[in-house]
């Protein structure tokens, strides 16, 4: 992929990225984002992760197994930490990348782009993804006990 991808345009990716993001959370506020209250910005931070990965893949035209997409959602990555516990949490790095991949899925697959609609697949997402977070302890706690 990086093989006649000029530096600069790799920049300009990461600020795109970063870019939509920082206009999701935008989004969220005046759509009531339903995760203000959450005791981290966990969940607000990746459903804005997802909105990203959503319009840059549109306005870029993109697959969503796009070298490309690959390279934004490792954007995002580097921007997650660990500190679950921590007010501050913003997502782990495995989490931020898959919500970016979400948001091309969200791209390929649904016809309707208004910001409604993207959040709502998005946050769609993140239920989902706490979900199966959920099934993978509480089965891990089992086989332990």
């Amino acid at each position: 992929f990086n093989q006649g991808v000029r530096e600069a345009e790799l920049v300009e990716l990461d600020y795109l990225v970063t870019t939509l993001h920082e206009m999701a959370h935008q989004f969220q506020y005046w759509h009531s984002n339903p995760y203000r209250s959450d005791l981290t910005p966990r969940r607000t931070e990746l459903v804005a992760d997802c909105v990203a990965g959503a319009y840059a893949t549109a306005l870029l035209g993109l697959s969503p197994d796009s070298p490309i997409v690959v390279r934004m959602a490792d954007t995002a990555a580097a921007a997650g930490d660990n500190g679950m516990h921590d007010t501050s949490h913003h997502g782990k790095p495995s989490e931020r990348r898959l919500m970016i991949r979400a948001g091309a899925w969200v791209t390929a697959n649904v016809s309707d782009l208004r910001t409604t609609t993207v959040l709502r697949e998005c946050s769609s997402m993140i239920e989902t993804l706490d979900s199966f977070i959920v099934e993978t302890v509480e089965t891990s706690q089992g086989a332990t006990q």
